[in-house]
């Protein structure tokens, strides 16, 4: 997909001047229509990138304002106004003023400037992105989604996408609840014009609530290009709520699957835990990246009885709930006053609370090394009931 934005670095752009409207610029352009009636809407399909000369239409400023209202109806995505002395003078401030108002990008070009030229230029790159974009699709699900890798097929489609197949390539995941619709085209363009900025190669699709990309991680640009993702994040999020996963990074493109699993992996993970975080960087998830990969749960469920098996025990038989007290006391850095205030208990309760723990546990709740132990438990335990309940 093509966007207003992605035109203004075309050649022909130098003589065509964006006056208003800058808030659609990531509108999609679908193709390029000469507008020569001011009865234009049963012509156009929504989408298209409109210029008018003037001539024959007999354009006023009531007119044209007219004109610019339902380019706004009819989902238009931009509209390019040819100036000269006799028919279209200048472009009047209210109209400008409307443009902005609908967010329709509204562009001046000189009359000397040749129409054939700038639809061409214009067309052209339409072509050859729409080309580009579905061999991106077609290898980006050939990497993730593909049974078995065919190896000749992803070198053909890196070739014709310029793509490196040795390069650092990482995932990310964009998961959007309630996505509307009727934004995800403007979505997706906002995402690439943001990714396209910092000049870097990427893979982008949508599958289901997630917005997918594969990204070519260039060493002294990853922290820009984590914070440009960090940025798209913050701004989806005003609209819809939206956690962002990062993979890690993979010195070969064929590995981007474990990159884009590692995603899905602690987005689910994190979704069940009830967690608020809106970025997930698998790189700093820290003792949790051992679980995801360990496949033996036999023995992460043999380490969690070990620690705090007994404890289990005793709130299973008591119907009490002593593991969230100390998983809250442990999170709270041992501190007495944040853990009540989490709890909803008064600090003697805690403590008690705290004594009884220790005695179950035959532990002590001084030693950093215990410390450590029993967090690392609880973790587990809080992994083994998220696979039990997939």
């Amino acid at each position: 997909m093509v966007t207003c934005k992605d035109l203004l670095n075309l050649n022909i752009f130098k003589y065509i001047k964006l006056i208003a409207g800058k808030n659609g610029i990531y509108k999609t352009v679908t193709w390029t229509y000469i507008c020569e009636t001011i009865e234009f809407s049963k012509w156009v399909n929504g989408g298209e990138l409109i210029f008018i000369t003037g001539m024959g239409m007999d354009l006023d400023e009531r007119s044209m304002k007219k004109f610019l209202l339902e380019c706004g109806e009819k989902d238009i995505s931009g509209v390019v106004i040819l100036t000269n002395s006799e028919y279209i003078k200048e472009i009047p401030t209210s109209c400008i003023e409307l443009a902005n108002n609908l967010n329709l990008p509204l562009f001046n070009m000189a009359w000397d400037i040749k129409l054939i030229d700038a639809t061409k230029e214009i067309s052209n790159y339409i072509i050859e992105r729409s080309f580009i974009e579905n061999k991106e699709k077609e290898l980006l699900k050939e990497l993730l989604f593909s049974y078995s890798l065919d190896k000749e097929r992803i070198y053909k489609l890196c070739k014709s996408c310029k793509f490196k197949t040795k390069d650092l390539y990482f995932a990310a995941v964009f998961n959007i609840e309630d996505i509307d619709k009727n934004h995800i085209e403007y979505i997706i363009d906002y995402v690439k014009v943001k990714l396209r900025n910092i000049n870097i190669k990427f893979l982008l699709d949508i599958f289901e609530n997630n917005i997918i990309c594969i990204i070519n991680n260039i060493l002294d640009k990853e922290f820009k290009i984590k914070q440009v993702l960090n940025e798209i994040n913050n701004n989806l999020n005003e609209c819809n709520a939206s956690i962002l996963s990062i993979g890690r990074s993979y010195s070969n493109i064929f590995d981007i699957k474990i990159s884009y699993e590692e995603c899905i992996n602690i987005l689910d993970y994190y979704r069940y835990q009830e967690y608020d975080d809106q970025i997930i960087d698998y790189d700093k998830i820290g003792f949790y990246k051992l679980l995801f990969y360990i496949k033996d749960i036999d023995q992460l469920k043999l380490y969690r009885n070990e620690a705090i098996g007994k404890l289990l025990e005793y709130d299973k038989d008591k119907n009490s709930n002593m593991l969230k007290t100390l998983k809250v006391y442990l999170y709270n850095d041992c501190n007495l006053i944040k853990t009540s205030n989490k709890l909803f208990i008064h600090r003697n309760t805690l403590i008690y609370r705290i004594n009884k723990i220790k005695n179950i546990l035959d532990i002590n709740l001084d030693s950093a090394l215990s410390k450590n132990e029993l967090i690392n438990a609880i973790m587990i335990d809080d992994y083994i009931r998220y696979l039990e309940n997939k």
